[in-house]
């Protein structure tokens, strides 16, 4: 009897675990490590991709920094240009007042009204521009001859000619100007002066000055 039983229980068992164990599609270690190796290959070039993708960045981000520094290199080049340049102001402008004046050849312009004298450079007693500064400056004259009269002067500087201006209207009255640029040493002067022949020039308020000017444009 006893070995009946037992005989029945290893039926049982038997039959338990061939109900207990699952069933799966057909599949081999083999494939199984050729689809691990698959993925792994995959992930290998996702991330030599994300790694070249990385390394074009960097040197979009390298060239980019080159061209920012060479910028402001160019900046504080401009800047540093910019306080060169930078100095004191140095104007003037002076001008006749309503009248009739004449000059003869070599004789100095005295412009005694001063509008604008800034560095105190001018001086309205001899009609002398003093520099105070070294520099680059540039000056402006403007005359008004007479009808059928001449308008002959020139812009000295320490007594050699900048500038020279000739006019001889027949017709009407005008106004004449003329500008000269200069490198002026400190304790320079640059003055007005007549030219070849007698000149007969006005003034007057309304309309019509006769004037000289000068601005200092760079310090050297």
């Amino acid at each position: 009897m006893w070995s009946v039983l037992a005989s029945c229980v290893t039926v049982v068992m038997f039959g338990t675990s061939l109900a207990v164990e699952p069933s799966c599609p057909v599949c081999s270690k083999y494939e199984y490590e050729v689809k691990l190796l698959e993925r792994v290959l995959s992930n290998e070039m996702a991330l030599a991709n994300t790694l070249n993708k990385i390394t074009e960045t960097r040197a979009k981000v390298e060239d980019s920094l080159k061209s920012i520094q060479a910028e402001n290199v160019k900046l504080n080049n401009a800047m540093l240009s910019l306080e060169v340049m930078k100095g004191p102001l140095v104007m003037f402008h002076a001008r006749h007042l309503d009248g009739q004046y004449t000059y003869a050849a070599n004789q100095d312009v005295v412009f005694k009204t001063v509008l604008a004298n800034e560095g105190g450079g001018y001086d309205p007693n001899t009609g002398h521009f003093k520099a105070s500064v070294a520099g680059v400056y540039m000056f402006t004259v403007q005359y008004c001859p007479f009808t059928k009269k001449y308008g002959c002067f020139g812009i000295v500087h320490d007594g050699k000619p900048l500038q020279r201006s000739f006019h001889y209207e027949t017709d009407s009255a005008v106004c004449v100007s003329m500008q000269a640029f200069a490198k002026v040493a400190k304790g320079d002067r640059v003055w007005v002066r007549g030219s070849y022949v007698t000149s007969e020039i006005y003034s007057y308020e309304g309309e019509r000055w006769s004037g000289f000017a000068g601005l200092l444009i760079r310090v050297l």
